[in-house]
C-alpha cells in the first residue's frame, strides 16, 4: 500500500469516526445524524449540484510514457491510433467532497469535440446511450471517492472511440462536461488540442 492510499484510508477512517461521534443511536438501534452532520451533507449536496468550487482539467494519455508527458497539446496522432484523455478533478471546498462516479460514463460525462471549428456529432451508438440516460439517475455500479481540497485526482478516462466515429485528418479541440448530481449543473473542463494526420502528411503540412 503506497503512502497516498494509506493517507486516504486514514482520512476516511477519521471522517467515519467523526460522523459516528456527531450522531446518536436511539432505543431501536437506529442511527440518527446530528444537526451538524445534516447541515454538512446539505452543503456538500449544494456544491455538487452547483459545482463552482470544482475544477476539471483534461490531459492526454501518452502512447509512450518513456518519451511523452500528459499534456493539453499532445503530438499528432496517426489514423487508427487510439486517442484517450484523462479527466482530472480538484476543488476548493472547505471540506472533503464525497463524489459518486458511475462506471458507465454516459450518465454524467459529455465530450465536446470540434474538428477545424465544426462540432462533431456522437456516433449513433453513443447518442443512443446518451438519450437513454440523459435525465435518469445512475442505477448501475459505481464508485465513491472522497476528495480532499487542493489536490488533483484522476477521474474518467475519456476514450474517443467510445463516443465518435474514427477520426479523420484535421485539427481538433476537445473539452468534457461533467455533472456530479444527476439533477445538477454541468461543469466544463479545460480544453486540449491535437492533430490527426494521414500517413502521407507530416505535422507541418497538416497545419497549413
Amino acid at each position: 500500500m503506497n503512502a497516498r492510499t494509506l493517507g486516504l484510508c486514514v482520512s476516511i477512517l477519521v471522517w467515519a469516526v467523526s460522523v459516528c461521534a456527531q450522531s446518536r443511536i436511539d432505543e431501536h438501534g437506529i442511527l440518527h445524524a446530528s444537526e451538524e452532520q445534516l447541515a454538512a451533507n446539505k452543503r456538500m449536496a449544494e456544491v455538487l449540484r452547483h459545482p463552482t468550487l470544482i475544477t476539471l482539467r483534461l490531459v492526454s494519455v501518452p502512447h509512450d510514457i518513456s518519451k511523452e508527458q500528459p499534456t493539453a497539446t499532445p503530438p499528432p496522432y496517426k489514423l487508427g491510433n487510439w486517442i484517450h484523455f484523462q479527466l482530472i478533478i480538484s476543488h476548493t471546498f472547505s471540506e472533503p467532497l464525497v463524489i459518486q462516479q458511475a462506471l458507465d460514463p454516459y450518465y454524467d460525462v459529455r465530450p465536446q469535440l470540434f474538428r477545424d471549428g465544426d462540432l462533431l456529432p456522437y456516433s449513433k451508438e453513443a447518442q443512443q446511450n446518451v438519450d437513454r440516460k440523459e435525465n435518469a439517475p445512475s442505477v448501475g455500479s459505481g464508485a465513491e471517492s472522497r476528495l480532499l481540497p487542493g489536490r488533483e485526482y484522476g477521474s474518467y478516462l475519456v476514450r474517443l472511440e467510445g463516443w465518435y466515429q474514427p477520426l479523420g485528418p484535421g485539427h481538433y479541440q476537445l473539452t468534457v462536461r461533467r455533472r456530479f448530481a444527476w439533477d445538477g449543473e454541468w461543469l466544463q473542463s479545460s480544453a486540449v488540442t491535437f492533430d490527426v494526420m494521414s500517413e502521407n502528411l507530416n505535422p507541418v503540412e497538416l497545419k497549413l
